[in-house]
C-alpha cells in the first residue's frame, strides 16, 4: 500500500492488485445531479487515470462500510490524465446507488479499477470516421471514447 500525492496534498491511498487493477480510496471532487435521478461523480484518482482507457469501468463501494456488501460497476465517462481525475455517471435505481447519491464533495469513496476491456481504436486510420451510439445510462462510455477519438484527430 502506498500514498500518492497530487497538487500538494495527499488525496489517494492505493493498493495494487496486479496488472493495472487497484483498490483506491479517492477524494470526491465533484458530485452533481444532472437530471432526475442521474448523477455525475468526479474523483481524484491519478493512479487509475494514468492507466484507464475508454470503455473500462470501476467498482464503487456505495456505503461507508460493508453495507451494502457488493460494489456497483460504473463505466468511466471521462478520464483526465493531466488532472488525475476520472468521472462516471449513474442512475439512482436502488439502495446502493441511493446511498452513493448522498456522498458529498470532499468525502472519500472506495473504488476498484480500472476493470474490463477498453474500446479497440488502435487500428483506426486518419481517413476513418467513427459513429458513436449509446442510449440512456449506457451513453457515458461513449463520452470517454469521443474524448479519446477527438484527441487523435
Amino acid at each position: 500500500m502506498y500514498v500518492s500525492q497530487s497538487n500538494g496534498c495527499f488525496n489517494q491511498i492505493t493498493e495494487k492488485m496486479g496488472g493495472d487493477r487497484m483498490l483506491v480510496d479517492c477524494l470526491i471532487i465533484e458530485h452533481i445531479q444532472i437530471a432526475e435521478a442521474i448523477f455525475l461523480m468526479s474523483l481524484s484518482a491519478p493512479d487509475i487515470a494514468s492507466s484507464a482507457k475508454a470503455g473500462q469501468f470501476i467498482h464503487v463501494r456505495c456505503g461507508k462500510d460493508f453495507d451494502p456488501l457488493l460494489r456497483r460497476p460504473f463505466s468511466l465517462s471521462s478520464i483526465d490524465r493531466e488532472r488525475g481525475t476520472i468521472s462516471f455517471i449513474y442512475e439512482v435505481r436502488g439502495r446502493g446507488t441511493k446511498l452513493l447519491s448522498e456522498f458529498l464533495p470532499g468525502q472519500r469513496v472506495d473504488i476498484m479499477g480500472p476493470l474490463g476491456n477498453s474500446f479497440i481504436i488502435e487500428n483506426l486510420g486518419s481517413e476513418d470516421h467513427a459513429i458513436l451510439v449509446g442510449g440512456g445510462i449506457g451513453a457515458p462510455p461513449m463520452a470517454a471514447l469521443g474524448q479519446v477519438l477527438s484527441l487523435q484527430g
